[in-house]
């Protein structure tokens, strides 16, 4: 614990974290100005989630492809998470700081 509130003090961490939110600030405004209007689907989590995002609304379910985005990139998080502790030996619920990002498993 000591080791995330020491990296949470530097200048690295807050411009790295900045960075990481333009980014996806300005991939999320592409989304929805560009490809959802243009019903254009391209070759990524972006685009598997228009198109189920698309058929689950034919079925009646009303989904945002926001939502579905989350639960994909969820479902991904998890499976990397168990890779990640199957690796590393580690136990328990979450690796992390343990083995992730922050320790041995971050060559991953």
């Amino acid at each position: 614990m000591k080791n995330i509130l020491e990296i949470l003090k530097t200048w690295k961490f807050w411009k790295e974290l900045f960075i990481m939110t333009a980014g996806m600030t300005i991939a999320a405004a592409a989304v929805y100005y560009f490809l959802m209007p243009s019903k254009l689907v391209v070759g990524s989590i972006t685009g598997l989630s228009i198109v189920i995002g698309k058929l689950l609304n034919i079925a009646g379910i009303g989904i945002k492809v926001s939502q579905v985005i989350v639960i994909i990139n969820a479902i991904l998080l998890d499976t990397d998470r168990q890779g990640i502790r199957r690796q590393d030996g580690l136990h328990g619920p979450y690796p992390w700081p343990a083995g992730g990002f922050l320790g041995k498993g971050a060559s991953h």
